[in-house]
């Protein structure tokens, strides 16, 4: 039988050497699905998104593959391709998530380690209470961490996807204002178990990416749709290249919520007419700005320069799609550096870091254009080269301009777009069963903010995966715990 190198990217992501190493940890039997979800870059459309803007990513070739095996219990077993010394492994029982979210729903957010927060989330949102479905799982990934990448969402939309076909039974319910309800699921199940309510640009690029594409979407409508009057999906030749700084971007741990709630305060202060920033954005960029300067007195100059962002950032995504499509490289690099002059100076939502890499990458032959991509306060920028340019060479020298000797090494690599989620290698924007909502239509109440958080589940997770007999004793235990706990709530 070959052994395959977990340390060897070119054979280490394929079907047999995912199998062979899933089934080295859970045993031989029926054999294991597999699925799929993309990182995702974005051209231009920076914190645009929970409000209601336009954007234009792109999925990447990175992926998270999630490879699993249907249980006929609610048993969630998970390991990590990347674990070290058990920390990325761990299991979890969905009764007793469903019992805790629905007496506490807060608890969604302190589950540890995190990592599992991103795949019980979807187990349990896709899962009848009384009945749900566990599965065995590994997770393998090449998507960078960390960097702004969205591989969050990316596990959270394989896991998702897997949800759903170890529970073929349960009735997902319509959405009561007619939007797709898996595709709503995944965005408020990511919301909830992360912790952070950001928007939902990152899970439709996830989801619809498509190969050598930039995907335009519509974040009001939560759709892919034309942002310029031309088609959704533009067809790109441009080389794009990443360099991650290395400097960790944790949203959870960073000013984004704060950021957000800027936003709401323009909003707030704003006509009633004006429901959402890109309200503001579509009467064009000079009413939109005009609209936040009346504003200013009320709210603050650094409040206003959040909503000074948001809407001139979205009137950008529609000037950008009109030259991608054009293929007008220099003025779609233009719009890059203005980009993330404003996310640096008006949003304040960058770091020394990011914005070295973006000078570095203005001394680098064939770089166009280049901007912090993600929520910011770490991560990574991205650069655009005309068609034909060499990734490889760019991402060497733009490593040579950046590094000085102060700042952590960074990582740089061309990146292009790549296809979207996929289960056992059919998209699954292409597999019915996903998408079907027999349910009544239901509107569930969002998690209470004055419930108190759980004491008990933060620990639920924080065990290793059983690999022998010798955990037999400490299973045991922490199973005898488990009921006793459910004891108590069934009190």
């Amino acid at each position: 039988m070959v052994r395959y190198d977990i340390n060897d990217d070119a054979t280490r992501f394929s079907e047999d050497a995912l199998t062979q190493r899933f089934e080295m940890i859970y045993g031989v039997g029926k054999t294991p699905q597999i699925a799929e979800a993309p990182g995702r870059a974005n051209v231009i459309d920076e914190h645009v998104d929970y409000e209601g803007g336009v954007a234009l990513p792109f999925a990447l070739r990175q992926r998270v593959r999630f490879v699993f095996r249907a249980r006929d219990d609610d048993r969630l077993n998970v390991v990590s391709d990347d674990a070290v010394v058990n920390e990325d492994t761990g299991y979890m029982y969905l009764k007793a998530l469903h019992q805790a979210r629905r007496d506490n729903p807060k608890v969604s957010s302190e589950i540890d380690p995190r990592f599992l927060r991103y795949i019980a989330g979807p187990f349990c949102y896709f899962s009848s209470h009384d009945d749900p479905r566990g599965a065995d799982v590994l997770v393998a990934s090449d998507v960078p961490l960390g960097a702004g990448c969205s591989s969050s969402t990316a596990l959270v939309v394989a896991a998702s996807l897997a949800a759903r076909a170890c529970n073929p039974g349960f009735k997902l319910a319509k959405c009561l204002d007619g939007k797709d309800a898996f595709f709503r699921g995944i965005v408020e199940c990511k919301w909830e178990f992360s912790g952070v309510q950001g928007g939902c640009m990152d899970h439709l690029a996830v989801v619809y990416g498509r190969h050598d594409c930039i995907v335009s979407v519509d974040c009001r409508e939560e759709r892919v749709a034309s942002v310029d009057g031309a088609g959704a999906y533009i067809a790109t030749a441009a080389t794009f290249v990443l360099l991650d700084t290395c400097v960790k971007h944790d949203l959870e741990k960073s000013p984004y919520t704060e950021r957000r709630l800027s936003c709401a305060l323009c909003v707030a202060a704003l006509p009633a007419s004006i429901k959402c920033l890109r309200d503001a954005a579509d009467q064009g960029v000079d009413k939109a700005l005009a609209l936040i300067d009346s504003i200013e007195a009320e709210v603050g100059i650094v409040t206003a320069n959040r909503g000074r962002h948001v809407v001139q950032e979205i009137c950008r995504v529609r000037r950008c799609a009109t030259l991608l499509r054009k293929g007008a490289w220099r003025d779609v690099g233009a719009l890059l550096y203005e980009a993330h002059a404003s996310l640096r100076d008006l949003f304040e939502a960058s770091c020394p870091e990011l914005d070295a890499a973006v000078e570095a990458a203005r001394d680098v032959e064939g770089v166009l254009g280049a901007r912090m991509v993600g929520g910011g306060f770490g991560g990574a920028v991205l650069a655009l080269c005309a068609p034909g340019t060499d990734g490889e060479r760019v991402a060497r020298a733009w490593r040579g301009a950046y590094v000085d000797g102060t700042r952590p090494e960074p990582r740089v690599f061309p990146v292009a777009p790549g296809a979207g989620a996929a289960l056992d290698g059919t998209p699954c924007v292409d597999v019915a069963a996903l998408w079907a909502a027999p349910g009544a239509p239901v509107e569930a109440a969002p998690p209470g903010a004055e419930r108190a958080p759980s004491d008990w589940l933060k620990d639920l997770a924080a065990r290793p995966v059983a690999r022998g007999a010798s955990d037999a004793a400490a299973m045991a235990t922490y199973e005898a715990y488990m009921a006793a706990e459910l004891a108590k709530m069934d009190d």
